[in-house]
């Protein structure tokens, strides 16, 4: 009786070990680390590793490890992958580059891309796809298979990387047929239109084919990377630290833990007596820089003093706005630290703030206008001011960790590089500070004149008090609408300055780099445009009839300050000229 009982329960439990056994094969082929390396990198001393300095981008030396968590999170999509520290997955990657051609380590960020990649897959690549949205680098690879990795202007071949133990020759032949993406590359997407999403996904492969290690000084400026050194490309000869190189890579590439960290302690003492090495300390703020997540962390602050500065408003209760108050100094602090600890790790001289490329000047106007915020809320406790600082600082903060999702790789990149020789002229360096400044106002008279725009629209016009005084030393008057009004006036004052002397200098270093003062290049276009918006507001002020005078100057900040987002953002990114940046 028992027995057509059990038949059921044995079928149950077969059907669970087949799925459980594919289960396992399913977790076994979507990992890219084998049992061997994570026995390896727990063994590893990470903390010394990433103290090493490494050269890259063009800068001074810095930290291996800011190296490494660049690079590791554009190829993989995450810092950690598999929670193994970024320097050293980034050193597996160049060391074992081999290892790894067919493990699906290329994250393919963008959802629209997905489909497309999915449709050129096949097989076990197209299963762990969809599972980890991954794809290997062998499946990217053009038909010719693994031909050239660049560095800067130094081809390095097929048989530099074999010669310096990076790939084997197995390596370079296995990827010839395993192209399946590359080779549909072109015959798919023949217009050069619907090629850009590809050159995107292309550029994470890229960043795995093309990493190089810089770790020791050469005889000129430009380090010398390990794969140079050891085959003695580029003009680089065998130099006194080859022998340590040769064994770091031999150490790694049998996965001795022991021998790598010893070896990671001699070329530091190597290194340090070369010309540009950088010293201790830089290199361990650069880490601190690193492991405050560049100050990002300060958005959850932005937030919090944002809401409670609505409470502040909306009750008007001291406490509200003590803490409100205290929530923005904090927030403010940790951004300032993690701007001023990345001019320490830039290496740069003391007179060039990060703030020559995208990334540093957003991150920059957070800055300035969060601590501008807290001085003036300090003298004149309004609320809105300091609220409208939490708003654009939190804003920022999403745009340079979303942007290259919505505007592709490196539209924001957050890397430490050197800023090219035209930008360190001190003229220059003044004119950006300056815009910098105006920029952030620009922005948060938008969060005011919304703020002002909202109020008027639930509570109506009427009354004698719905704006301030033409003038900043004028009355204010005691309705939440004159507030704000005067709150817009004071940024929109501050911001009207900065633009137009931000401008001005822009003009004088025009004409000290092209010799010429003004050439209508469509961001000296919009610049002006965005003067005059905020020239005409503050003047028109004078003669407009109360009742109305702080909602026009609310309209008129509003598209002064979509004027400057415009000159920001549209004109860097999409139109061609002398002043597109990265």
């Amino acid at each position: 009786m028992n027995g057509p009982r059990l038949i059921p329960a044995v079928i149950c439990l077969l059907v669970a070990g087949v799925c459980g056994c594919g289960a396992e094969k399913s977790h076994q082929a979507d990992r890219i680390f084998d049992d061997q390396a994570m026995k390896f990198f727990k063994e590893l001393d990470t903390t010394s590793l990433r103290m090493l300095a490494a050269q890259y981008g063009g800068r001074p030396a810095g930290a291996l490890d800011s190296l490494a968590t660049d690079g590791v999170s554009r190829i993989t999509g995450t810092e950690k992958p598999e929670g193994v520290a970024a320097v050293a997955a980034y050193c597996e990657f160049y060391f074992n580059a081999g290892k790894y051609l067919n493990k699906p380590i290329i994250f393919v960020k963008s959802k629209k891309i997905r489909p497309i990649v999915a449709r050129t897959l096949q097989g076990s690549d197209l299963a762990v796809f969809r599972r980890t949205n991954r794809i290997p680098p062998a499946s990217i690879m053009l038909g010719s298979g693994l031909t050239v990795a660049r560095r800067a202007s130094k081809d390095l071949n097929v048989r530099d990387m074999i010669a310096a133990g990076r790939i084997t020759m197995e390596d370079a032949e296995a990827t010839r047929s395993a192209g399946a993406l590359g080779d549909r590359w072109n015959e798919l997407y023949d217009d050069e239109a619907r090629r850009v999403p590809m050159a995107r996904l292309g550029g994470r492969y890229v960043a795995f084919i093309n990493i190089e290690l810089c770790l020791l000084p050469g005889s000129g400026q430009d380090w010398p990377g390990i794969t140079e050194v050891l085959v003695g490309s580029g003009g680089h000869t065998h130099s006194a630290g080859c022998e340590l190189i040769a064994n770091l890579r031999d150490a790694w590439k049998n996965y001795d833990a022991e021998g790598v960290n010893a070896i990671i302690a001699k070329i530091k003492d190597v290194g340090s007596a070369g010309k540009g090495y950088p010293d201790a300390s830089r290199l361990k703020w650069e880490l601190f820089y690193n492991d405050i997540h560049k100050g990002h962390p300060a958005f959850v602050g932005f937030v919090a003093a944002f809401i409670m500065f609505i409470v502040a408003i909306a009750t008007n209760r001291r406490w509200a706005r003590n803490s409100a108050m205290a929530i923005m100094i904090l927030s403010t602090l940790v951004i300032t630290a993690a701007w001023i600890l990345r001019w320490i790790a830039g290496g740069e001289a003391w007179y060039l703030p990060p703030m020559m490329k995208q990334y540093g000047a957003m991150l920059s106007s957070a800055v300035l206008a969060a601590v501008l915020a807290v001085i003036l809320e300090l003298f004149r406790k309004y609320n809105y001011i300091a609220l409208a600082a939490a708003f654009y600082g939190a804003v920022v903060l999403v745009w340079v960790y979303f942007g290259n999702m919505i505007m592709g790789p490196d539209s924001v990149n957050s890397s430490i590089s050197a800023a090219k020789g035209i930008l360190k002229d001190p003229l220059m360096i003044i004119h950006v500070s300056v815009i910098v400044v105006g920029h952030a106002l620009a922005g948060m008279t938008v969060v005011t004149s919304v703020a002002y725009v909202g109020i008027a629209f639930f509570k109506g016009l009427e009354g004698k008090s719905t704006s301030s005084a033409p003038g900043l030393f004028g009355p204010v008057g005691n309705s939440s609408l004159a507030v704000v009004d005067r709150c817009n006036l004071i940024l929109a004052q501050i911001a009207c300055w900065t633009l137009i002397v931000g401008t001005l200098l822009g003009a004088w270093w025009a004409d000290y780099a092209w010799s010429r003062w003004w050439g209508w290049d469509a961001k000296e276009t919009w610049a002006l445009i965005t003067c005059l918006l905020f020239v005409v507001v503050l003047h028109v002020r004078f003669v407009l009839p109360s009742r109305y005078r702080g909602l026009l100057t609310a309209v008129f900040c509003i598209l002064g300050g979509v004027a400057m987002l415009f000159n920001w953002f549209v004109v860097n990114y999409l139109f061609s000229g002398l002043h597109s940046y990265g």
